[in-house]
Parts: structure tokens; C-alpha cells; sequence
């Protein structure tokens, strides 16, 4: 699993162009990663920015009619119902004036904000199933994150926002994740629910 990235003005664009090309919603979050669904699935997050929907038929694409760029390269886009003005308005970007540099302040920003929101939240079905899956393994051990099942990059980011779990990188790629540790507030969260660590060693979410 890769670490994260910030949008830049061809990466916006590509995701556009690739929720065409499949037919898919696409989300992209403040930290740059993006959660990729069918166009007709509910949004998978709902604390990221607005999805880009799949194209209907007869509609033009969002890229067919090449938009206006600001200075530093991001799309202009004027009608306050496109998604991606409306993600725009949501981080305070202005492409008129603002570049890469403001675009990663603000991605920041709303990722830091976002974190916050979570502790406190009821667990998810796929929060609870990975952390189940790391109780049998018990706190502080190094676990392969391909040996967890069901625990996408939403699911790890709100488990690490409530301190449930931490990472670690890969010793050859130290710009991958590799390990999922267990913290002890994790596996306290999980014995409160008063639920064996088997019970869901083998559950999908």
C-alpha cells in the first residue's frame, strides 16, 4: 500500500477523464488518495470532497469542452454545481490565484480536520472487522497489512485517527506501508465491545 500523494492539476484532470473511461464514481480526498466505486453505490466516505459522477448518456464530460486554467495550471470552473468547484469551495482553493504550494496547505488542512472528527464516532463494520483481526494477533505486533482483510485505505486512515492503529514502511520501499501495529488503545476498544478476537478473525465487511 502506497503512502499518500496531493492532487496536482493532471491528476485532477486524470481522475476526471477516469471516471469516464470506466463508468465509475470517483471521491478524491484531501489527502490525495482517491476511493474508486460503481456509479450507482451510495459514496463510500462521506467526509471526502464531492464525488465525480460517471457519465450519462447524452451528457457532456466533465473534460470535453477544455476549461479555462489559472495561472498555475488548475481547471477554472464557474458553475458553483460542478464537483469540482464545489471541492474548490470546500478546501477554499481559488485557481485564479492559488497553486500547488496553497493546494497541499489545504488538502492538510481539511485531512487535519477531518482526523479530528472521528474519535468519538461509532466503529464501522470494516473498522471493527480489522481490528478484530489484529486483537489475535495482539498489541504492538508488526502485521503484514496484506494479512488483514478488508481494510482499505478509509478504513486504515479512520482507525489511525482514533489511535487504534499505527504503520509502518516497508524496509525495502520506505515510501509503502507494509505493517499494521495494533495499539493498546485498540485492542482496549476492541475488548470493549466484548467480543473475541475470533469471532472475526475471518470476517468480511
Amino acid at each position: 500500500m502506497t503512502t499518500k500523494h496531493r492532487w496536482s492539476p493532471a491528476k485532477i484532470k486524470g481522475a476526471a477523464k477516469l471516471a469516464v473511461e470506466l463508468g465509475v464514481s470517483i471521491e478524491l480526498k484531501p489527502d490525495g488518495s482517491m476511493l474508486i466505486a460503481p456509479a450507482s453505490a451510495e459514496p463510500v466516505m462521506t467526509a471526502a470532497p464531492e464525488r465525480w459522477e460517471a457519465r450519462e448518456p447524452g451528457k457532456p464530460t466533465l473534460y470535453e469542452k477544455e476549461p479555462a486554467k489559472g495561472p498555475h495550471g488548475y481547471p477554472i470552473v464557474d458553475d458553483p454545481n460542478h464537483p469540482l468547484r464545489q471541492w474548490y469551495d470546500r478546501l477554499g482553493f481559488d485557481p485564479h490565484t492559488m497553486g500547488q504550494e496553497d493546494m497541499e496547505r489545504l488538502q492538510e488542512k481539511a485531512h487535519a480536520e477531518w482526523e479530528k472528527s472521528i474519535p468519538g464516532t461509532p466503529l464501522g463494520k470494516r473498522e471493527k472487522s480489522a481490528l478484530a483481526q489484529l486483537a489475535g494477533f495482539g498489541p504492538g505486533i508488526m502485521v503484514e497489512w496484506t494479512k488483514i482483510k478488508n481494510c482499505g485505505p478509509d478504513t486504515e486512515d479512520r482507525l489511525k485517527a482514533r489511535g487504534f492503529i499505527e504503520t509502518r514502511p516497508s524496509n525495502k520501499w520506505p515510501d509503502q506501508i507494509a505493517y499494521y501495529v495494533l495499539t493498546i488503545a485498540g485492542y482496549e476498544a476492541w475488548n470493549n465491545l466484548g467480543k473475541s478476537p475470533k469471532d472475526h478473525m475471518n470476517t468480511g465487511a
